[in-house]
């Protein structure tokens, strides 16, 4: 069985469900996905002003 590949916007959309769904910490997401505190943040940001739209534009 192949590995599922995903995309980044796929990720995104992933790490704001998984934020939106409150089961884990900020930190716990970070981490899980890999990526730093200050763009967990941005995404977060990004994310209440603009919905998944804002979630198209580069870090």
């Amino acid at each position: 069985m192949p590995w599922k590949s995903t995309t980044t916007m796929e990720q995104k959309i992933e790490f704001i469900c998984e934020w939106c769904a409150g089961k884990y910490t900020i930190t716990e997401l970070f981490r899980s996905f890999e990526i730093s505190r200050p763009t967990a943040y941005k995404l977060i940001s990004r994310f209440e002003k603009q919905g998944f739209e804002g979630l198209k534009k580069a870090l």
